[in-house]
């Protein structure tokens, strides 16, 4: 079946997402229904291994049109929730890896 997920911004407005591929290290997604200025919105986002050791390379590319709003403006509200995006992606995996290390969370690191 369909797989759907309903985000919720700050702001309160929520954007439904229809799961369109899954592979190991990434999936595909289209948008269903969203107050940003887009339409035929379909994205990928891809995790694969970064140079630097303990760490991933985020790809999350999206091909959509603008939707009452200019081509500019469309590709910032895009841009917006690829950077809250890979920031929350960021923070909890952060706090994945100190818990798993037994750290915790917001505390000075000490010196070494």
């Amino acid at each position: 079946g369909k797989v759907v997920r309903t985000l919720t911004l700050k702001d309160g407005a929520k954007i439904e997402e229809e799961q369109t591929k899954k592979e190991a290290t990434s999936y595909s997604y289209k948008i269903l229904s969203s107050p940003l200025p887009v339409k035929d919105y379909n994205a990928t986002l891809t995790v694969g291994p970064d140079d630097e050791e303990d760490r991933v390379e985020i790809l999350w590319t999206a091909n959509f049109q603008a939707n009452g709003a200019s081509d500019e403006d469309a590709k910032k509200a895009i841009d917006g929730i690829f950077e809250a995006g890979v920031a929350g992606i960021k923070k909890i995996a952060i706090e994945a890896a100190d818990a798993k290390e037994g750290k915790s969370s917001g505390g000075d690191k000490g010196s070494e």
